[in-house]
């Protein structure tokens, strides 16, 4: 009879054991979502560093359409380096002549630069808005 309470208390042990594992699981969901957050911080921080940086480069210069359109497309280089005419024009759904348009205001207020030849280059974020960038989610943490 004591050898089957022992048994008994083996089953409540696991019982504790695998209270313990969902806890840890709990606490790793924890961790996740810490995590989901600061990714989230930094989405924020990066697009309010390109909202700064394009509003500050080209002042009142362009209507706020514009303004938003040309921080959704640094927004697009930021996630996609290298970054070809045509990407954009089929990402905005917009003419080849448009994209360029708000590429020559970009890279002419030096947030932008073109990489490569003619027909193979591509756009990059410069090193001046990168280290914006990086600063100011690196402040944010």
């Amino acid at each position: 009879t004591n050898n089957h309470s022992i048994n008994n208390n083996d089953t409540n042990n696991d019982t504790v054991n695998n209270y313990d594992t969902a806890n840890d699981t709990n606490n790793d969901t924890i961790i996740n979502y810490d995590t989901a957050n600061d990714t989230a911080n930094d989405t924020v921080n990066v697009n309010d560093a390109v909202n700064n940086a394009v509003n500050d480069a080209v002042k009142n210069k362009y209507k706020d359409s514009i303004r938003l359109r040309l921080i959704e497309i640094i927004l697009f280089i930021y996630s996609n380096n290298g970054t070809k005419v045509s990407d954009l024009a089929t990402h905005f759904d917009l003419s080849v002549r448009t994209i360029k348009y708000y590429l020559k205001i970009v890279v002419t207020s030096g947030l932008v630069i073109y990489k490569g030849s003619k027909k193979f280059g591509y756009y990059n974020l410069s090193l001046k808005l990168q280290e914006k960038l990086h600063d100011k989610t690196e402040i944010a943490r």
